[in-house]
């Protein structure tokens, strides 16, 4: 049985702007791994216990960018 849901939020267009500039670099593969990443990171840091597996991917890919710049 399928337990996933669909979630609709409204964001304002810088973060959206954002999203999708992390998407056509290739951070992450779509908006919606973008928006479960930063659900775990806030979670995570609310002491939630998390799979930090995929959150630690995504956030040394972020540094990755970071050192770039």
């Amino acid at each position: 049985m399928n337990t996933d849901a669909l979630v609709s939020v409204r964001l304002p267009r810088s973060v959206v702007e954002f999203i999708d500039y992390l998407v056509r670099i290739g951070i992450v593969d779509c908006r919606s791994d973008a928006l479960r990443l930063a659900l775990l990171y806030k979670l995570k840091n609310l002491g939630y216990d998390v799979d930090v597996g995929k959150l630690e991917e995504f956030l040394a890919k972020l540094r990755g960018l970071k050192g770039e710049s």
